[in-house]
């Protein structure tokens, strides 16, 4: 009993960590179809750039986002 109780107690002091709702998502980017002979990832638009023509959103990408994202969540310890 005292185990558990310690052990719910401690529940109530984590820190929450999760990723930004939109982060890697905050690029103008849209896919080039099929026909081009590459993976049909949106990339990244516009030109002069490295980065243009990039993929982009894909949790496979670099900048991409995080594939099932951490959540911040309340605490899930009884409150008394």
């Amino acid at each position: 009993i005292v185990h558990f109780v310690h052990t719910n107690l401690a529940k109530n002091h984590r820190q929450a960590y999760a990723v930004s709702e939109n982060a890697g998502m905050q690029h103008s980017a849209e896919s080039w179809g099929t026909g081009r002979a590459v993976a049909r990832i949106p990339r990244i638009s516009g030109g002069g750039t490295h980065r243009s023509g990039q993929g982009a959103f894909g949790n496979q990408c670099r900048g991409g986002r995080m594939f099932a994202a951490h959540q911040d969540l309340p605490p899930l310890a009884p409150q008394g």
